[in-house]
């Protein structure tokens, strides 16, 4: 399941990319799919936040179904783990002053991340009957 969530993230990336609108001073810009995986001026390297957020979510718990047997729980441990997303994102621009990361690319993908990987959390729950369907009279 870390594999296709892994796969998940980096469509965000490409969403993100798509739908980000760079500001006046790099209006123009050629912002490339390959370019924002790895190190590049306009957010940390993709793959590893990607690798950082995997981690988080793996030692939370969110790949053990005892832990995170409901679709609540499951989005608890995943908003848990978008804080540690955005905290290892401020660390990367703590230790790389000199930079300034865009926060509007850095929001399209922590936003579309987190929708995508509780979206198809919650379809995959469905699809297995983790989530009962509801009581109708």
């Amino acid at each position: 399941m870390a594999a296709i969530d892994g796969g998940l993230l980096l469509a965000a990336v490409e969403f993100s990319r798509r739908a980000w609108v760079p500001g006046r001073d790099l209006h123009g810009a050629d912002v490339s799919f390959e370019g924002l995986v790895g190190f590049n001026p306009w957010m940390p390297p993709a793959l590893l936040v990607i690798a950082g957020w995997l981690l988080t979510l793996r030692m939370l718990g969110y790949y053990d179904s005892d832990r995170t047997p409901t679709a609540i729980r499951s989005a608890g441990v995943l908003s848990q783990s978008l804080v540690y997303v955005l905290g290892l994102i401020m660390a990367a621009e703590f230790f790389q002053p000199d930079q300034y990361f865009s926060r509007s690319l850095l929001l399209w993908f922590v936003a579309s991340g987190f929708v995508v990987l509780g979206g198809v959390r919650w379809v995959v729950m469905r699809l297995g009957n983790r989530i009962p369907l509801p009581v109708t009279q």
